[in-house]
């Protein structure tokens, strides 16, 4: 895991995330839901992280790129969180380089 998150530090430049806003992502990397979207409130029970720490981390990736958030059509209360296709390249790129896929 320690590879891993190496990687991620290269893989992502001067956006390389936090260890929350890695968890938040690996959440968002391994959803087939994610597609369609996760509200903040399951990404942050998934994550295992505060839901401030979760938007927080949202915001900084989406700054970057590699999310985008969108109301949530059913909850107008809700926002809806997909990765973008820059974030699950990154994604890709980190868990080549650390020899984790080929």
């Amino acid at each position: 895991m320690l590879r891993l998150r190496r990687a991620a530090n290269s893989c992502f430049g001067p956006s390389a995330p936090t260890e929350a806003a890695w968890s938040v992502l690996l959440v968002l990397f391994s959803s087939d839901l994610a597609r369609k979207g996760l509200q903040i409130a399951s990404i942050s029970r998934r994550a295992d992280v505060p839901r401030t720490t979760a938007l927080r981390s949202l915001l900084k990736l989406q700054e970057g790129g590699f999310v985008e958030l969108t109301p949530d059509p059913n909850d107008k209360r809700a926002v809806r969180v997909t990765i973008t296709a820059e974030g699950m390249d990154a994604m890709h790129r980190c868990f080549t380089a650390a020899r984790f896929i080929r």
